[in-house]
């Protein structure tokens, strides 16, 4: 399931082990353009958890699709324009599972969707 067009903040990294099992993963949070209810004033803030193995293979098909000098790695992320695809999990919380996503530059990421190819 795919949602709207969000603008990246903050991307942080953890790994570890939690109960004896191991974890990497990547919490993207991001400025939701659609006003959330209970909201008073400012943007809405989602948190969008993404499994390590899941984020690299996104961004690597990302950057090529892209094809844009100027973003190159995932430190040149902040400010783009990405639309998630939740995962069977969905949202726990405040926090959403995410299996893939799609970036643009600024425009509103593909609306249909559709992942690109």
């Amino acid at each position: 399931m795919a949602s709207a067009a969000m603008q990246i903040m903050t991307i942080k990294e953890s790994q570890g082990k939690f109960e004896g099992s191991e974890y990497h993963n990547f919490t993207l949070y991001c400025v939701n353009p659609v006003p959330s209810k209970g909201v008073i004033f400012g943007p809405t803030i989602e948190v969008i958890k993404i499994k390590a193995e899941d984020f690299s293979s996104a961004l690597e098909r990302n950057l090529k699709a892209l094809n844009n000098p100027a973003v190159k790695s995932v430190e040149d992320l902040s400010g783009l324009m990405i639309r998630p695809f939740y995962s069977k999990f969905g949202g726990q919380g405040i926090v959403y599972s995410a299996d893939d996503f799609i970036l643009s530059l600024g425009e509103t990421a593909p609306a249909n969707g559709e992942k690109k190819k």
